[in-house]
């Protein structure tokens, strides 16, 4: 048999891979292709969301501003809850058992000119715990790990929206 070097067939079979995730419209983890009208926005909102999505943004090639006059886009983050829920009480004492955090917040994007890019749309996410009071400490050091992700995947998932203002036709 002659053919290929076993090293070429492994090279060829990655480059392969490789294009046909590309063309698929997969991008690695945290790799971000944000719509030309984001190269510049405004967020407006509530701290610290607002601070952490200009941070992402920053992250994924955009440069925020502050001033509506210089933004290419205006990114409105309104609504902006954050909570917990009791999910389970015990059946003896009537204590929680069982809480969920949660944080939602609406975002609205319009272009520089005023044209709606992205209608209002709510993003909620929530996270269970259980609840020890026998551990107080490392329940609210839990819940405040918790709540720290919960903003980290919101921002995240915002920013996957203002990405996929992209891909998606005008209005």
């Amino acid at each position: 048999m002659g053919g290929a070097r076993p090293g070429t067939v492994a090279r060829a079979a990655a480059l392969l891979l490789a294009a046909l995730a590309a063309g698929c419209g997969y991008h690695l983890r945290g790799s971000v292709a944000l719509p030309p009208a984001l190269a510049r926005p405004l967020v407006e909102g509530p701290e610290p969301l607002r601070g952490e999505l200009e941070a992402a943004l920053r992250a994924a090639g955009a440069t925020p501003v502050r001033d509506r006059a210089r933004a290419s886009a205006v990114v409105a983050l309104r609504g902006h809850a954050a909570g917990r829920r009791t999910l389970s009480v015990s059946g003896g004492t009537a204590r929680a058992l069982e809480y969920e955090l949660y944080e939602t917040v609406t975002v609205a994007v319009q272009d520089a000119a005023g044209r709606t890019l992205l209608a209002p749309a709510t993003v909620a996410l929530a996270r269970p715990y259980l609840y020890d009071r026998t551990q107080v400490l490392g329940t609210s050091d839990q819940e405040a790990l918790i709540r720290q992700e919960l903003r980290r995947d919101l921002v995240a998932q915002l920013v996957r929206r203002l990405e996929a203002l992209g891909a998606a036709p005008a209005r």
